[in-house]
């Protein structure tokens, strides 16, 4: 994998979010390379900006967060068609009004739950996601053109991206 390639990312995503996947309390990755090198997944450090993996972790902590994982499916099962999801829920107590480490007005919309969706890909797939009665309010994806970029809740995911959907 190339550093900071929309592939790379992809990859990084699906390692730590589905094929390692466990209870986990605390999680680590070195990165601590300076310079340019194949592997060095989370940031660059001759732009000075994160890579795109590190919006991967990123936004899977947004999930981590919320506090419970809940029930995921993908049509034809994870990974068919090149599509994932997780996803995790806040508990009643535990609701908060801030999407991902933005700032938001006192009169915004709790958030309940959040979908972390991937497409790993190399052609877009259509997206038909059942929110069981919530609303998007927040939406931001990684791809090729886009780094953590907040767009409308779109029809297809590109090729080789990923989607987090916080909702209320």
């Amino acid at each position: 994998a190339l550093r900071g390639r929309p592939v790379s990312a992809e990859e990084e995503y699906r390692k730590r979010c589905f094929e390692e996947f466990c209870d986990l309390v605390l999680a680590n990755i070195y990165d601590a390379k300076c310079g340019l090198s194949a592997y060095a997944p989370l940031f660059d450090p001759i732009a000075r900006k994160p890579a795109k993996a590190f919006y991967a972790l990123k936004y899977f902590n947004a999930l981590y967060r919320l506090g419970r994982a809940v029930k995921c499916d993908v049509e034809g099962g994870q990974g068919a068609d090149g599509l994932w999801c997780v996803a995790a829920m806040a508990p009643q107590s535990a609701r908060r009004s801030a999407p991902t480490g933005r700032a938001r007005s006192p009169s915004a919309p709790q958030l309940t739950a959040a979908v972390f969706v991937v497409n790993d890909s190399p052609r877009p797939r259509l997206l038909s996601l059942d929110f069981g009665g919530r609303k998007p309010v927040s939406c931001r994806i990684v791809d090729g053109p886009h780094t953590d970029a907040e767009i409308p809740f779109p029809d297809t995911l590109p090729p080789h991206s990923f989607l987090l959907v916080e909702l209320a």
